[in-house]
């Protein structure tokens, strides 16, 4: 029967639920992260159950004519999304079936419901029997073939083959699917949480709490619920929390303000002056036994090498393992169940691939055991069953993941996933018995507002109490950070954002949203209006060929040109005169390339001395200027860098302590009558939009927020109305607790 279409009804299927009104998909009562493409197409397949959906049809609904799009490479992979999300298969269907040629079906039951028939439990702080489970698929037993009476020989043989086959099963048993059921409990309940990580014996929990901009570690005794200070805060950043094996010290890498040097420590576990045992070093990865520790050495960024060391586990007898050339470096490190080999992760992001090799630490040679194309390993840690390989990756594309939790087996191609939401998890570490697991759980609301500006805020002239700023209009809220990103002004007053695979235009009230471009198995990212006619942005794995390159269309989105051939090229901007596009290409230099794609990009400027990098790119209104951001090498050492173009002259240099970064969002921009540039501080953990202007004047706060963070703002063509990103980060430690079934 034809389930017809109502915006209140939750449609069911399986463990499955989909609220059409909210547009969400439950799993067993947990929301899972499914992007609006392949959750359209689910919505009309399940319109018409049982009934096919045309190629066409869905092309019509989803991807109207003023949409340019590749169609049929869209569908398709809006489609193989879907399926992954709900476990499906192509060739032996569950729930959608290829008509081949025609298009698709909806082949399970599916009911109808007024409301949700199961509901979210709450997360607690017990591993009983309120924590909330995420119960994976039944497996279906094989069907046994039936056999004819064989005579007396024939069935011995069969006898002695099957005890054969038998011992051979119990020697060679694969390891169980980790996590196949599990409960998963928090820890911690102030939002605040970046890093932890769980003992051995899985009876304590060690945490980085950060609030207003200090970061603190705090002990948790999981039994009692008790919780103690090891160290008090300061403007240090953890990473990397480790416990002993032993569970009498924890390590981490500790980066000292001002300098960003990392450097390995080592302290008691209830407390107590931390011990640094590896200078300029960090991802300390602990031996099965406790009595080694391996970590990486960054070298010199120009020559593009790091360095693997094991030492003692009190940082004596300190040796180099292995020296290696490469464009990118290590994110994570793990010892071998036998304590033999230490395997790393790199991730190759202008490629969107990752590898994790294993490297003997006796000999220094070394093997790949793995490489993941589209997914970034950022954490590992080895299953006690020793074949299993638990690892925290995200995935590239706009259907991609950010921060989930998956495992990998030796010959395996590809991760497998044990979570599957729309939650984002931070690093993983496993007690000895495999059996809990602790992580960091991240949630990122945030609303998307415009509010005017008054003269006297943009001027710096007015005052909090003549020139006070409304409250913003919020048009746009989001769940997760990610979402939306990139915002931008188009000539005529309209918004112009990027949410992930696609490019919107919204309408200053709110109520007008415009499609230009989408691409759902790619990512488009910083949108940037170039007058009326035309659109830049960058545009990663475009038709699946890897590399962030920049794209011209026209404003309407159509007719995509690429402009650069692709490696890491962002925040493009385009020159007043529509001639040249200007962008920061992997992040150490300025380049300008033709509007109309004719020539090559030309480099213009180089990260100056005693800099790391560039961050954010904006032209002057007048054309003759470009302002960035120039991150030192000293921590605190951050200007906004302003370039006289056609000069060889070094940039003016503003301070900029305040800068608060991020990578997708735009965070500096010349304001409308070129006098100023615009960029987000932060202090005491709250952002607002400053500006400094030109003439060397102190700089000034445009907005008066008084909490959360800016991910990105835009100020209108004539300077009168602020479009802004606003949200904050909620993340707690939570355990997964593995149950059988």
């Amino acid at each position: 029967m034809q389930v017809p279409v109502d915006g209140s009804r939750v449609v069911c299927f399986g463990v499955f639920e989909v609220n059409l009104q909210e547009a969400e998909l439950r799993r067993s009562g947990l929301r899972i992260k499914l992007q609006e493409q392949p959750f359209r197409v689910l919505s009309m397949l399940l319109e018409h159950p049982g009934q096919t959906v045309t190629r066409e049809e869905l092309r019509q609904r989803l991807w109207p004519a003023n949409t340019f799009v590749d169609f049929d490479h869209s569908l398709n992979s809006s489609v193989n999304r879907l399926r992954e999300t709900l476990g499906d298969d192509s060739e032996n269907p569950r729930f959608i079936e290829t008509i081949p040629r025609r298009g698709y079906r909806f082949i399970a039951p599916v009911e109808r419901s007024a409301e949700q028939r199961s509901v979210t439990q709450p997360i607690t702080d017990s591993l009983g029997t309120d924590s909330l489970a995420y119960p994976q698929p039944a497996v279906t037993a094989t069907k046994r073939p039936k056999w004819r009476v064989a005579p007396a020989v024939i069935m011995a043989l069969v006898v002695v083959g099957a005890a054969s086959f038998g011992v051979y099963s119990l020697l060679h048993r694969p390891a169980p699917r980790p996590f196949q059921n599990f409960t998963v409990a928090q820890v911690t309940h102030t939002g605040k949480a970046l890093q932890a990580a769980i003992s051995s014996d899985g009876k304590y929990v060690v945490s980085a709490m950060k609030d207003n901009e200090l970061e603190s570690l705090w002990l948790r005794n999981i039994p009692t619920g008790s919780d103690t200070q090891v160290i008090p805060p300061s403007v240090s950043h953890y990473e990397n929390l480790a416990f002993s094996p032993d569970g009498n010290y924890i390590y981490f890498s500790r980066f000292d303000s001002p300098t960003p040097a990392a450097g390995v420590f080592r302290m008691p576990v209830l407390g107590g002056t931390p011990r640094l045992i590896a200078r300029d070093a960090h991802l300390p990865a602990i031996s099965p036994d406790g009595m080694r520790i391996a970590y990486v050495r960054p070298t010199d960024p120009k020559t593009k090498t790091y360095t693997i060391w094991t030492a003692s586990s009190d940082g004596s007898n300190e040796a180099e393992v292995q020296s290696r050339a490469d464009e990118e470096q290590p994110w994570a490190l793990t010892w071998s169940p036998r304590g033999d080999e230490v395997f790393f992760s790199v991730q190759y992001r202008s490629r969107h691939v990752s590898v994790i090799d294993a490297l003997h630490v006796a000999t220094g040679k070394w093997r790949r055991f793995a490489t993941l194309k589209t997914k970034l390993a950022q954490n590992m840690h080895w299953s006690p069953d020793k074949q299993t390989l638990l690892v925290l990756y995200s995935e590239y594309g706009a259907s991609g993941t950010d921060g989930q939790i998956g495992f990998l087996r030796a010959g395996d191609d590809d991760v497998r996933p044990i979570t599957r939401d729309s939650n984002t998890y931070r690093n993983l570490t496993l007690s000895a018995d495999g059996s809990a697991l602790a992580t960091v759980l991240a949630r990122s609301p945030a609303a998307l507002s415009i509010l005017p500006v008054p003269s006297g805020r943009r001027s710096g002239t007015g005052s909090q109490e003549t020139d006070r700023m409304p409250e913003p209009t919020s048009l746009l809220e989001q769940s997760n950070r990610g979402d939306v990103e990139s915002l931008g002004w188009t000539p005529d007053g309209k918004l112009l954002f990027s949410d992930a695979g696609q490019i919107l235009k919204l309408s200053p009230d709110g109520k007008r949203r415009e499609q230009l471009l989408a691409d759902p198995s790619a990512e488009i990212y910083l949108p940037s209006a170039c007058g009326a006619n035309y659109l830049v942005l960058t545009w990663a794995l475009h038709g699946g060929k890897p590399g962030y390159g920049l794209w011209r269309t026209n404003a309407d989105g159509s007719s995509p040109v690429q402009l650069t051939p692709g490696g890491k090229d962002y925040y493009s901007v385009c020159s007043p005169d529509q001639k040249a596009v200007y962008y920061v290409g992997s992040w150490l230099g300025i380049f300008r390339v033709a509007l109309d794609g004719s020539g090559k990009p030309e480099a213009l400027y180089s990260v100056p001395e005693g800099y790391r990098r560039f961050s954010g790119l904006s032209v002057s209104p007048d054309g003759k200027m470009l302002a960035t951001v120039a991150t030192g090498t000293q921590g605190s050492n951050t200007k906004i860098a302003l370039f006289e173009l056609g000069s060889s002259a070094p940039p003016r240099m503003f301070d900029a302590r305040r800068y608060s970064e991020n990578f997708l969002g735009r965070r500096l921009e010349f304001t409308p009558d070129g006098k100023s540039v615009a960029y987000v501080g932060r202090e005491n953990g709250v952002d607002n939009l400053w500006a400094q202007p030109l003439d060397g004047s102190a700089g000034h706060a445009i907005t008066d927020f008084k909490s959360e963070q800016i991910w990105s703002f835009s100020l209108s063509p004539d300077g009168k109305s602020l479009a802004v990103l606003r949200g904050h980060l909620d993340s707690d430690v939570v355990l997964l607790q593995e149950t059988k079934q």
